[in-house]
């Protein structure tokens, strides 16, 4: 037997020697790439989920939970490395949930782990996270409200509620801030454990009302936010701080996903919070520090001084916020100043480094949100939302913008699209006030920002509320006196802007003084360009003043430093002088006498002391372009039957009559004097000048005949002997023309058929005809009166043009004649 169980022992024993042997033969390979990880996440990703959230649900061991924590670590690791989304998310979410902040009263020890968890995978995965960021900065959130609430800090919807109903409004008008804020232990937890509800993780804010609060309840809140101090504030804040050393790619996600946790947080009506508003400032160009708290409330009315307390919740806002920290004598609510106030001032820069195509991205979300924010009809919200994007401007524009760069014009966009959407008053001021406050204050920076800025005052100017249109010019104002060096320094494109600026403060339907001050303004513009000031600042920073600038005098404009090739610079400049001229011209169709009157003595004013600096094809398409169509408005006036008439005058209103009798034949006697004084160089547009002139020869008006024979006796006896032969030659075509075109006709009297022809298209005498065609023989008889009463009033009309035209032989006789 023995022998028998040798034998048996030996052949097993040499079967694992042989099976040990051929191990040892075979070859271990080692994975060189890590993309296998994939494959093997693919299979066991979901065990290995189950595993972790089961154990850790249902464990209190504390060494089972360290292991599942650290296993979800791993986990979100190798996932966001290999841009697995999908699974990234599940275990991302997986371990939010089990931080329990969306439900405070069920927290335990592994929950705080659990966050513990949360801010070590931001900090070492956050360049991987990508979408998965927003459960990350939700927890953040979550955590932030508890944390305050737990030190007895008022909720933000203490100030930024938004009142749905009257109901709603007469509680927070008799709502009693101070004695819930100056409860001490048991009553301030009591208050904090009301705010507080159990809710889902999905759920935008905490959760919804759990009734009743018990004791039990409060105790047990007490522990657990013992327990929230195991992670200090200064761990969460470590997310933002360390958000510059995400890469180009990471800190977009990350702000994208700032931006989506703050809109929950804005959303609700009842609950806003301002938390992720208040970090998006802060990752951009650092912290706040807590040194210069008690000089808020001075900075913050700097920037709306003339918001008044009915108006606008803002100053109360801060009064409030004062005397609350005075009561309670802690630092709650000096940290609430420092978060609603903010301060410039003892910064650590995060963010603000990186390069600008980096924050093109950036700001191209930004922007976006900020636009919402800014419509919102809360309008705490959106004070808040402008007022922080007032302190990133401020930020940016501390940096000098490179050549070619258009940064500061992206990021003052919003401000721009705030104003036009904005159904608030109180935003559109405090935008004004905004704009102003950066650009006076970092006028040596602003380069491309000039274009957003104007656009900004632009849309005041039309604004329907008088203050605004006036708080605007007063600013706009200010710039252009003290600053308008700056305004062409490098793009010259912005003197354009500042035009259409100023342009549409002259239709200002407020204040006619506003109107007459911008076309002043337009007169000094006028003068820096034919000073040739468009980037010249660069050119001549030795001569730059930083202070104010004085309006040099029109000698100076006139009889300045110009050579040739100024001259042929000033040429260059056509898409600049142009909607300065034409806004001129267009101001003479104004229903106001005045700003009529000052427009055109604006205008015709530049044009003789600065003419000397414009070539032929310049001043050809001023005639054209700015001159010539301030007299199209005749054709519209006046009837085009050619009746002398001055009811038919009448009837268009007195605008019609003040602009024809005084505007029109101003600008005419003034169109002449300026080819006069320029007949050197605009000599070749003399048969155009004369055109225009016949024009109003021939439009059978007794007194816009008038009007054009004075204009062409005034042009003959000042300019006639500067004429050359072939210009004598041009003149006297057109007299034949216009005496041809004039003479009265009497073939009326031979044919009756041809007076009807002639007034066929009367409407009137077209109805009357249409009425007595199957009439009685005393209408048809009525009716041929009438065609003879006008055909005798043109040929009396005509007749009395060829008399006037009989001044014009005394000063039309060439020389050579």
């Amino acid at each position: 037997m023995w022998d028998s169980y040798g034998q048996t022992l030996s052949e097993l024993s040499g079967g694992c020697r042989r099976n040990h042997e051929n191990e040892m033969k075979s070859v271990y390979y080692a994975a060189a790439d890590a993309v296998i990880l994939r494959f093997m996440i693919e299979v066991c990703w979901a065990p290995m989920l189950a595993a972790f959230s089961v154990a850790l649900d249902q464990s209190d061991d504390e060494i089972v939970i360290c292991l599942c924590l650290e296993g979800f670590r791993y986990a979100i690791h190798v996932t966001s490395v290999m841009s697995m989304k999908t699974h990234r998310d599940a275990f991302v979410t997986s371990l939010a949930k089990f931080t329990s902040l969306h439900s405070p009263a069920d927290i335990k020890q592994k929950n705080v782990y659990a966050i513990k968890e949360i801010i070590t995978i931001a900090d070492e995965d956050g360049n991987y996270l990508q979408e998965a960021w927003e459960h990350i900065l939700t927890c953040v959130s979550r955590f932030e409200h508890l944390h305050l609430l737990g030190e007895g800090a008022p909720p933000d919807a203490t100030f930024f509620s938004f009142p749905q109903n009257d109901l709603e409004k007469t509680k927070q008008a008799k709502s009693t801030i101070l004695p819930v804020l100056k409860k001490k232990g048991h009553g301030r937890m009591l208050y904090a454990a009301g705010t507080l509800m159990r809710g889902s993780y999905d759920s935008a804010g905490i959760g919804s009302n759990a009734g009743a609060v018990t004791p039990e309840q409060v105790n047990h809140l007490v522990s657990n936010f013992n327990m929230l101090e195991q992670v200090g504030s200064s761990e969460m804040n470590r997310i933002f701080t360390r958000s510059q050393k995400l890469n180009s790619e990471a800190i977009i996600d990350f702000v994208k996903a700032l931006c989506k946790v703050s809109m929950e947080e804005l959303r609700s009506p009842s609950d806003p919070r301002v938390f992720s508003l208040t970090k998006m400032v802060e990752i951009a160009y650092g912290a706040k520090t807590m040194g210069n708290m008690l000089n808020f409330t001075d900075g913050a009315i700097l920037v709306c001084p003339n918001i008044k307390t009915g108006s606008c919740k803002w100053y109360c806002m801060v009064t409030v916020l004062v005397a609350l920290a005075a009561v309670e004598g802690t630092g709650g609510c000096w940290w609430w100043l420092w978060r609603v106030l903010g301060s410039d001032s003892g910064q650590w820069h995060y963010n603000m480094n990186r390069i600008r195509l980096v924050w093109s991205s950036i700001w191209h979300v930004l922007s976006d949100f900020f636009v919402t924010i800014g419509c919102s009809a809360n309008l705490s919200i959106a004070i808040f939302a402008m007022d922080s994007l007032r302190q990133l401007s401020m930020k940016f524009l501390e940096r000098e913008e490179l050549a070619n760069y258009n940064f500061q014009n992206e990021f003052m966009k919003p401000f721009v699209i705030v104003m036009r959407k904005s159904n608030a008053v109180e935003i559109r001021e405090l935008i004004i006030r905004c704009v102003s406050q950066m650009v006076l204050s970092r006028v040596n920076n602003v380069k491309s920002g000039w274009k957003s800025m104007f656009m900004v005052f632009t849309t005041a100017a039309y604004d329907d509320h008088k203050n605004i249109v006036l708080l605007a010019f007063e600013i706009i104002e200010k710039i252009i006196r003290d600053y308008f060096p700056y305004i062409t320094e490098t793009e010259t494109t912005t003197f354009t802007d500042c035009v259409n600026c100023l342009i549409a403060f002259t239709n200002s339907r407020f204040n006619q003084e506003i109107s007459l001050n911008a076309i002043g303004f337009l007169s000094f513009c006028a003068t820096k360009l034919a000073e040739g000031d468009l980037g010249s600042s660069s050119r001549n920073k030795d001569k730059e003043v930083s202070g104010k600038i004085s309006s040099p005098s029109p000698q100076e404009g006139k009889y300045g430093n110009q050579d040739k090739g100024e001259v042929t610079d000033k040429d260059d400049h056509l898409n600049f002088w142009f909607p300065l001229l034409s806004g001129l011209s267009e101001l003479s169709f104004d229903p106001r006498p005045e700003v009529r009157k000052s427009a055109l003595d604006v205008l015709f004013e530049t044009l003789r002391n600065h003419g000397h600096l414009f070539s032929l094809p310049l001043w050809e398409r001023i005639f054209e372009s700015v001159l010539f169509p301030i007299f199209d408005y005749v054709g519209h006036a006046i009837d085009p039957s050619g009746s002398p008439q001055v009811n038919e005058v009448e009837t268009n209103g007195e605008l019609d009559q003040s602009w024809l009798y005084e505007t029109c034949t101003v600008a005419l006697q003034l169109v002449v004097d300026l080819f006069v004084n320029f007949y050197n160089t605009v000599n070749p547009l003399l048969i155009k000048v004369l055109m225009l002139l016949v024009s109003f020869i021939k439009r059978l008006h007794q007194s816009l005949a008038g009007i054009g024979i004075a204009a062409f006796v005034r042009l003959m006896s000042n300019a006639g002997e500067l004429f050359s032969e072939d210009k004598w030659l041009e003149v006297v075509l057109s007299i034949k023309e216009a005496a041809n075109e004039t003479l009265p006709k009497f073939s009326f009297l031979e044919s009756e058929d041809f007076a009807a022809r002639n007034e066929e298209h009367a409407s009137t005498v077209n109805d009357d005809r249409d009425r007595v065609e199957s009439g009685s023989p005393d209408d048809l008889q009525s009716l041929s009166a009438r065609r003879l009463y006008v055909c005798l009033t043109n040929a009396k009309g005509r007749a009395a043009v060829q008399l006037l035209l009989i001044q014009v032989k005394f000063v039309c006789t060439p020389p050579e004649i």
